[in-house]
């Protein structure tokens, strides 16, 4: 669980995430995770419901796909993030589902 402080109020709001890890296989980068979540973001006008797919390597990145509920419906919001020594860095977009 986290709370997202976004530039849009639409998309800030408390994250809760059931993720998913795999282990690579990979000899060549052994202590590599891959990982899938399932994904809710929440606040007062709706909630926005999906999935996030990331590699945790040196630098963990990803990204997520998320469609809107409530005031939300017909929108997705479509997000990538990394994980930097200086904190989580997001960027992204809200579209018409259409």
């Amino acid at each position: 669980m986290c709370q997202l402080d976004m530039s849009d109020p639409r998309v800030s709001g408390t994250e809760v995430s059931d993720n998913y890890r795999f282990f690579g296989e990979d000899d060549d980068d052994a202590d590599a995770v891959v990982w899938v979540a399932d994904d809710v973001l929440t606040n007062e006008e709706g909630t926005w419901r999906g999935a996030t797919q990331a590699a945790d390597d040196s630098t963990p990145c990803g990204e997520s796909h998320l469609v809107g509920e409530g005031a939300y419906e017909g929108l997705e919001f479509h997000y990538y993030f990394c994980h930097t020594s200086a904190g989580a860095e997001l960027r992204g977009w809200i579209s018409s589902g259409e």
